[in-house]
């Protein structure tokens, strides 16, 4: 497994840097567990996407508040501040600041209604269950 993490890391790496338009999209990834990461960056750059990844809802808050991204993708299981958590507070920070919403895809493992009516309540745009797909990415 650490083998797949490494080729995809190093995949992704190469993409990012190479060939994709400087006019593409920008996502911020927020994912605690590093090989769903390296997945996750593999499947957004391989679509085409530039990507900031970090690991906790913390250092998302600070990167959505101080630059500029199409779509945030966040585990909603994330340590320190949740998932959930980290919209909410993006989600008041935009409003005080007066700023477009910032589309928020969230991720769990969790397949039930109530964890999905609960993080669109929080803010974000849609609740997906993991894996999410490449083929997701697209529409």
């Amino acid at each position: 497994m650490r083998f797949i993490a490494i080729y995809i890391h190093t995949k992704a790496d190469k993409m990012q840097h190479e060939s994709i338009p400087d006019n593409a999209p920008h996502l911020l990834l927020v994912e605690d567990t590093p090989t769903a990461l390296l997945i996750l960056e593999y499947f957004v750059t391989q679509a085409g996407c530039h990507v900031t990844c970090c690991t906790n809802g913390e250092t998302a808050f600070q990167l959505a508040t101080t630059q500029p991204f199409d779509l945030i993708i966040t585990d909603l299981g994330l340590p320190k501040c949740s998932g959930m958590a980290f919209s909410t507070l993006l989600r008041v920070f935009e409003t005080d600041h007066q700023k477009p919403p910032i589309p928020i895809i969230g991720l769990t493992v969790n397949t039930d209604q109530k964890t999905r009516t609960e993080g669109l309540l929080s803010g974000m745009s849609e609740v997906l269950t993991k894996p999410m797909m490449p083929s997701t990415l697209a529409r």
